[in-house]
């Protein structure tokens, strides 16, 4: 890809050519782009001191509020009922077993229920 008699794969034509063609046309893009640029320096400018578009601020940050606590809700909804169809049938069997066992010492005892 290097040397001085490189040639573009797609074009056939010198590298360093083309080099020498972009940078004589470097003022031509400057002055393509150079208007766009003033516009869009005007635009930061005049945006600094303008309070237009506060109302529309508050209703996105209102928004991006809403978002952040409705994840954050589902969350702790989606966890609670992990852990709730995960470890509480568990739980609930050991906590049954442990009564019956403690019916059936009772029952062994003489007391009733």
């Amino acid at each position: 890809m290097g040397g001085p008699n490189a040639t573009s794969s797609l074009t056939g034509r010198s590298l360093e050519a083309a080099a020498a063609r972009e940078s004589e046309n470097e003022h031509q893009y400057r002055d393509l782009f150079s208007n766009l640029l003033q516009k869009i320096s005007q635009l930061k400018v005049d945006t600094h001191g303008n309070h237009d578009y506060d109302a529309e601020n508050a209703v996105l940050s209102n928004v991006n509020e809403t978002l952040t606590q409705a994840v954050a809700g589902g969350v702790a909804v989606g966890l609670a009922a992990f852990i709730s169809l995960r470890y509480l049938p568990a739980y609930l069997v050991r906590s049954a077993g442990k009564k019956s066992a403690a019916r059936e010492s009772t029952a062994q005892a003489g007391f009733a229920f």
